[in-house]
């Protein structure tokens, strides 16, 4: 693997992981340094991530992970719904023990991320390694999934959409809303649907993933409303929050008035 390739696959797994929201600032040299190679490769990977639509590079201001309009978002959701329920609806089909067994401890892992937030209390805010596994969880949850499918096509977009979507998964519950509640929401769906999976029941697989992208889809547009009347309001956020409305303010700041 060229160095080029590896700080392509080092950067995308940060995107994919929740380490940098929609409207974060990306520095080369904090890349380099951290992925362990010159600027040269980083800035290649991040051309090529850009050409993939992940990242905004923008003259005199500098490298941003892309932040998606509204209507990009319910796009993206609405086609990620169709496709992955396809995914599960094939998957049903072609499960294996093995691959159960993999979703089983996938689940035990919300499950324990739901006991860590209960112990902080009902309305306590999350902090964002919390929320990075938490992100990181559902990633690999729904990742197992599309990869039973067993269509290396289906896989391909359906992971390049994903990605597109968790830019802003570590800071999309509103700072009004419980945190346990949706992180409990959010076991429960998956618990359902593993259990239709291991079922083999293609229907009930395809119906639950779809109503659960769904429902990702409002809470995400939800938050979207939210971070748009509160621009420059910042105070009385906790920090994650608080830092991700920060990148959103500036990038729309620079972003003003382009056209992508």
């Amino acid at each position: 693997m060229s160095l080029s390739a590896f700080a392509y696959k080092c950067i995308k797994d940060k995107l994919r992981t929740g380490r940098f929201p929609g409207g974060t600032m990306l520095s080369e040299t904090t890349l380099a340094r951290e992925i362990g190679a010159s600027r040269t490769p980083v800035r290649e990977a991040i051309a090529q991530l850009e050409r993939e639509g992940l990242l905004d590079q923008i003259p005199r201001h500098g490298t941003f992970v892309r932040v998606m309009d509204r209507d990009e978002i319910e796009e993206l959701y609405d086609l990620r719904a169709t496709l992955e329920g396809f995914a599960a609806a094939q998957a049903a089909r072609h499960i294996t023990p093995a691959v159960v067994y993999k979703l089983r401890n996938h689940c035990r892992g919300m499950m324990d991320l739901v006991r860590e937030v209960r112990r902080l209390g009902p309305k306590a805010s999350i902090g964002a390694g919390l929320a990075q596994r938490w992100v990181a969880n559902d990633a690999s949850f729904h990742t197992t999934i599309i990869h039973a499918a067993a269509n290396r096509w289906l896989t391909k977009v359906t992971e390049d959409m994903r990605l597109m979507a968790q830019t802003f998964g570590l800071c999309r519950n509103l700072p009004d809303n419980n945190p346990l509640a949706t992180l409990r929401r959010t076991w429960r769906e998956h618990c359902r649907l593993l259990g239709a999976l291991a079922a083999h029941d293609e229907r009930a697989a395809r119906e639950l993933v779809i109503a659960h992208i769904l429902t990702g889809k409002e809470s995400l547009l939800a938050y979207c409303d939210w971070a748009d009347k509160h621009r420059g309001e910042h105070a009385g956020l906790d920090e994650p929050r608080r830092r991700h409305l920060q990148s959103l303010d500036r990038y729309a700041r620079i972003t003003r008035g382009r056209k992508r």
